[in-house]
């Protein structure tokens, strides 16, 4: 019985200690095309020609967080000015954010580099756009 009550114990004590934690990810995709699988730990960068975007495409990322987020938005800004391009704000919170990017507006910008960076209650980059 004192085993029981001692296991019982410990169990609780680790459980206590222990948090669960899980790690947001993402998944690139190029029109139906998934590009890229992408973590914090991973190399999160997105190489495009130039003279192949229609205006048709569209970049697509699918985030997933262990959260949901509501007030969480993202922006796509040129890495030599910080201009905004284009932001998007969550509808509703969810586990999964959608972030549609037209393709078109980086073919028509003048830089060559972009960074998509993702804010919860902070702004922190998850994905490099180069454009050759």
């Amino acid at each position: 019985m004192l085993n029981r009550v001692f296991a019982l114990l410990l169990l609780s004590i680790v459980i206590t200690i222990a948090k669960c934690d899980t790690i947001d990810f993402w998944h690139v995709y190029y029109n139906k095309e998934r590009k890229l699988i992408c973590n914090e730990q991973t190399l999160n960068a997105l190489l495009l020609d130039r003279g192949s975007i229609k205006d048709e495409d569209s970049i697509i990322i699918y985030y997933y967080n262990d959260s949901g987020c509501s007030y969480c938005k993202s922006e796509l800004l040129t890495d030599t000015s910080g201009k905004t391009i284009y932001e998007i704000k969550p509808k509703e919170p969810s586990f999964r954010t959608t972030m549609v990017i037209p393709a078109k507006l980086l073919k028509q910008s003048s830089s060559n580099s972009f960074t998509l960076n993702f804010a919860e209650k902070k702004y922190w980059k998850i994905l490099t756009i180069t454009l050759k």
